[in-house]
């Protein structure tokens, strides 16, 4: 009877360890080549209402909410809703990335977006932090409120009357680290806004 080993070559273990090496470049080169957007979106946005918000009985204001865990320099974000239901009264800064009274000299910009009544679309409502220490902030809460109303007597809007179409979150270092939407289209993730993608 012929008995068969089973015994690798001694020059076997080292083919194999080459192979395991060798995968295991490929692998990480793959992990790095890809943007870390891809692999973790940190930060989170959301529509949240705001209680005691101060509005009359048909009206009701909504916070745009961050929640960044990571250090951020700016948010845009693109809304819409439906015209038929609910109209926006007003759409104001709100706390994320304003500076304390210690910091004087902290500056911050605003833009509460390009309203179309008619289609009910807010597009490019931004916030920033152009000048000042920490210049990136994290931490969780609302950079915009927009306050909306119904159009229809007997009937009310809330937050789900609101929906985000497209964001894009802008890390420390000046790259995207989230885009969605049409955004999503435009910018990878981790890419610098001053080099094409």
């Amino acid at each position: 009877m012929h008995k068969v080993s089973t015994k690798l070559p001694a020059t076997a273990s080292w083919r194999v360890r080459l192979e395991v090496l060798a995968v295991s470049i490929v692998c990480a080169g793959v992990l790095l080549a890809l943007p870390m957007g891809a692999l973790v979106r940190p930060v989170n946005v959301s529509l949240v209402e705001m209680e005691n918000a101060g509005t009359s009985n048909n009206a009701v204001t909504i916070g745009v909410m961050i929640d960044a865990p990571v250090p951020i320099l700016g948010v845009q974000v693109d809304l819409s809703y439906d015209p038929s239901e609910c109209r926006i009264v007003s759409i104001k800064e709100a706390g994320f990335f304003r500076f304390d009274k210690a910091e004087p000299l902290g500056l911050t910009f605003f833009h509460p977006g390009i309203h179309d009544e008619e289609t009910g679309v807010v597009e490019a409502m931004a916030s920033c932090r152009l000048f000042g220490e920490p210049l990136a902030k994290r931490g969780t809460n609302s950079f915009a409120t927009v306050t909306i109303e119904s159009v229809r007597t007997g009937t009310s809007c809330d937050a789900s009357s609101l929906s985000i179409d497209s964001m894009m979150v802008v890390d420390e270092d000046g790259l995207v680290i989230v885009a969605t939407g049409v955004y999503a289209d435009q910018y990878m993730y981790r890419v610098p806004l001053d080099e094409p993608s």
